[in-house]
């Protein structure tokens, strides 16, 4: 009797342990009806992110140990690591205090520097707040001597951002406050929705000393879950395979056009990049730049068949391409990163959009790469590097061969973004590694080469059979202000119309545009050449990005009615001279989106759905009536 009844105990204490050991697995036998949560709070309650009683009391305020309980297990369910010094720390001091909005950040911030880096990182960061910082996603740069971090200009929608650094509240385990911290949250998205980790109230304000709900605890947490890339999965070039797009994509009718060496269509398109570094300077703004469906779907529905997407060669070896790390092994590639090419190729099959792949940069770099400058020295060298060269040959090579079934319809190769070539000569000798690389595997595919420099005519280039590309960015003070200017003087540009008088008198419409150019060849003599040669012609960029740091939040220096005014005309020119084009950038002030609001601007922000960016509505009608044409 007396073993029946310690057995009667035994099972009834294991069943307590198990009981107690739910409120952190939210399983079966959970105390939670999921369906009386709200709708936004499931996934984060699938996730297993927090214990039951968390949710129970969603509409409570957090504490500190709370917070750091939630950020221990989001991160421990992420990435299978142990317990983080600096979140048990933050428990022992503050467990019961409650938790404000800029607490999350250093708390969040803090653990994945110790998570990546080591404890000892956070110790430099005690005696340093404000120097070693973590941009472009866990890799570590230097607070600049403007005292402003990064390459970002977030700060131009985020009106109490430059607050934070000014504040002389103390963090909780920082002897200060960086607005730095909060700028890499405010950057990166979930990319299954497209929401920002942080968001902004309706005025635009991060208001860091808000007390956290519950709520919105488990929502950003379950949104920086959602940022996570897949686990990288490296391969040799020669090991990458064929796509695994469904053929029913790309083998049915299609209304995109026929394309060929010979003959490129009229496309109509704009540059998305994807993970690049380089395109950073020209949109002022380093966002989260990976490429989602909705800005696929955006483009087609605005009535563009065409998409020009920028590809860091350095990208694809990276282990994680947003932290920067150091590929592990030279000369491989990231798998998964391959596969993400291949979702971007299908969406593009799926909106009838044309993709267009761009090398922006080689092969080779790290994170420690983020200067333009630097990363255009290292392209650069591939007109010297023998090996380089090589390299760059055995990647373009190699997607080739994955898509060597892939119509001509749906997709084309840009050799590379505007190289600095020295002459004709050279830019054939560095290339042309890459150019006997791809036809090797898929002899027919469209190849186009970007004719850029002052110092080339694009001959030698056409008579390898390479269709030729100009960017067209004429006049340049109209086509690329300087906010600088624009900042210390906003009415400096009200004297601006289109056509435009430039400060030497010359007036320049779109017929100018074509047939007057700095660089060696005008657009028009170009497409001369390239017919000469029997290879075709597009104009691969034009438009009108800013010079200067915030371009992509800065308020338009022009006014809708003179941008309508460019784009009518220009756009009217490639029709009557049956050119195709790529308008410069998909993202910024004078793009399509941008990737917040900008405050007191004179256009109307529309979210899009299930994206990162905000669609620029005034910019987007002006397309569309254009391309409905």
């Amino acid at each position: 009797m007396k073993k029946i009844l310690f057995a009667c105990f035994l099972v009834i204490a294991m069943l307590l342990g198990m009981t107690g050991c739910n409120t952190n697995s939210n399983s079966a036998s959970s105390t939670i009806n999921q369906d009386t949560l709200p709708e936004e709070l499931k996934k984060a309650y699938t996730l297993n992110i927090a214990g039951d009683e968390l949710f129970k009391k969603y509409e409570e305020t957090i504490t500190v140990g709370e917070l750091s309980e939630l950020i221990q297990t989001t991160l421990s369910q992420m990435y299978h690591i142990g317990e983080l010094k600096v979140l048990s720390e933050a428990k022992a001091m503050y467990n019961d205090d409650v938790a404000k909005r800029y607490d999350m950040v250093e708390l969040l911030y803090l653990a994945e520097a110790e998570r990546i880096f080591g404890y000892e990182k956070i110790q430099e960061l005690k005696e340093r707040y404000s120097a070693p910082i973590i941009n472009e996603r866990y890799s570590l740069v230097e607070k600049r001597m403007d005292n402003t971090y990064g390459e970002c200009s977030i700060q131009y929608c985020c009106i109490d951002l430059s607050e934070i650094d000014e504040s002389r509240f103390s963090g909780l385990l920082l002897p200060g406050r960086a607005g730095a911290h909060v700028e890499f949250f405010l950057k990166y998205c979930d990319l299954s929705t497209g929401e920002k980790i942080l968001t902004l109230d309706e005025n635009q304000k991060f208001n860091p000393e808000s007390s956290v709900s519950i709520q919105d605890a488990l929502l950003v947490m379950t949104r920086y879950y959602g940022s996570k890339l897949p686990e990288a999965v490296f391969v040799l070039p020669k090991e990458i395979g064929i796509h695994s797009i469904d053929k029913a994509l790309y083998t049915g009718s299609t209304t995109l056009p026929d394309a060929s060496n010979q003959q490129l269509p009229q496309w109509k398109g704009m540059l998305l990049c994807h993970e690049t570094w380089t395109i950073d300077g020209a949109n002022g703004c380093d966002v989260d730049d990976i490429v989602m469906e909705n800005d696929i779907k955006t483009l087609a529905e605005c009535g563009f068949n065409f998409a020009r997407v920028g590809i860091s060669f350095s990208r694809l070896q990276s282990a994680n391409t947003l932290t920067g790390t150091i590929y592990p092994q030279e000369g491989t590639l990231n798998l998964r990163e391959i596969e993400y090419l291949d979702q971007i190729l299908s969406w593009g099959m799926e909106y009838g959009v044309h993709i267009q792949f761009v090398m922006f940069e080689v092969p080779g770099a790290n994170g420690d790469v983020k200067k333009q400058e630097v990363m255009f020295d290292l392209n650069d060298s591939i007109f010297t590097d023998e090996q380089l060269q090589k390299d760059v040959a055995d990647i373009w090579g190699a997607l080739a061969r994955r898509y060597k079934d892939i119509p001509n319809n749906y997709l084309s190769f840009n050799l590379m973004n505007e190289p600095n070539h020295p002459n004709d000569q050279a830019y054939v000798a560095a290339y042309l590694p890459s150019i006997e690389a791809i036809r090797k595997e898929s002899a027919d595919r469209v190849l186009v080469a970007d004719v850029h420099d002052m110092d080339i005519t694009g001959e030698e280039m056409a008579k390898q059979g390479v269709a030729l590309s100009y960017h067209l960015y004429e006049p340049r003070e109209f086509c690329v202000p300087n906010m600088y200017l624009y900042a210390k003087n906003p009415s400096a540009f009200d004297a601006y119309d289109w056509p435009y008088t430039d400060k030497d008198g010359k007036v320049w419409d779109a017929n100018a545009c074509l047939n007057q150019s700095d660089l060696l060849v005008t657009p028009l003599e170009l497409k001369e050449i390239a017919k000469k040669n029997n290879v075709g012609f597009m104009i691969g960029e034009w438009g009108c990005f800013y010079d200067g740091e915030g371009g992509t939040l800065f308020p338009f220096a022009y006014s809708n009615e003179i941008r309508k005014k460019f784009f009518t005309d220009i756009i009217h020119a490639f029709e009557e001279n049956g050119i195709g084009w790529s308008y410069g950038s998909y993202i910024g002030g004078l793009g399509l989106v941008t990737p917040y609001p900008v405050p007191d601007a004179d256009v109307t922000y529309e979210k899009i759905p299930n994206s990162a960016h905000y669609k620029v509505k005034e910019n987007y009608d002006i397309f569309h009536g254009l391309l409905a044409e």
